[in-house]
């Protein structure tokens, strides 16, 4: 395993836990709780596949004032009330192996950190509640970023700022085209997880993990 100087980049949703299909759900009925309807919940439609870009694109459509920092952190405790009250009766899950991977990468000293178009305060919950182990200080999140370039962008620098080893290659983990492209768009390697024994289209001539298949996460360190 060469990983000396590798430094790992993490998405979330559908990466590291079961929630991708939940979290759009949750997006569309916070703003239907805000009052804001009539809006198109096509997210893959969208320029930027971020929390804070979606919010703020029909925020200004429905409200015609600008979103604020103010606005982004009301949306945020939105969110984090509804993943607080969905984990009372239902389980938030873990990608299978998240945590023997976290754990393995965290024992070999292989710096990772969290780069997710969420917004941070109902990320940091579902971690928690998936039992995923994570340093606050190393995720970067939608709250200050539109652009998913952005947020890997600045994980990336804060974590290699604490890196005992200069950072000579870096690899992206996800679910989604989004973040092949940002990956691409920031020259860095990908590695696609998948729930489907078959790897999508987007990246079947890159490394996939298929963990809906009982295949762990820890099949990551086979590519370091």
């Amino acid at each position: 395993m060469k990983a000396r100087g590798t430094l790992i980049v993490f998405d979330i949703d559908g990466t590291l836990t079961d929630t991708a299909g939940l979290h759009g759900k949750f997006i569309a009925q916070c703003l239907l709780d805000s009052g804001v309807s009539n809006f198109n919940s096509d997210w893959n439609s969208y320029a930027h596949h971020t929390d804070s870009h979606i919010l703020r694109h029909i925020y200004e459509i429905q409200n015609g004032r600008a979103f604020s920092k103010e606005t982004i952190r009301s949306y945020d405790l939105l969110l984090e009330r509804r993943y607080r009250e969905l984990h009372k009766h239902v389980p938030i899950s873990q990608i299978t192996g998240a945590t023997d991977l976290l754990t393995a990468l965290a024992q070999s000293e292989i710096p990772f950190c969290f780069a997710t178009g969420g917004l941070r305060k109902s990320a940091e919950l579902k971690l928690i509640a998936a039992g995923i182990p994570f340093d606050p200080s190393q995720i970067s999140a939608a709250n200050d970023f539109e652009t998913r370039i952005e947020i890997v962008r600045d994980s990336v620098r804060r974590r290699a700022e604490k890196s005992a080893h200069p950072v000579s290659r870096i690899i992206s983990v996800g679910d989604g085209p989004w973040d092949l492209e940002t990956a691409q768009e920031a020259g860095i390697d990908f590695v696609g997880v998948t729930m489907n024994a078959t790897p999508p289209s987007f990246c079947s001539s890159r490394p996939v993990i298929c963990s809906g298949n009982q295949e762990s996460l820890l099949k990551l360190l086979d590519y370091l």
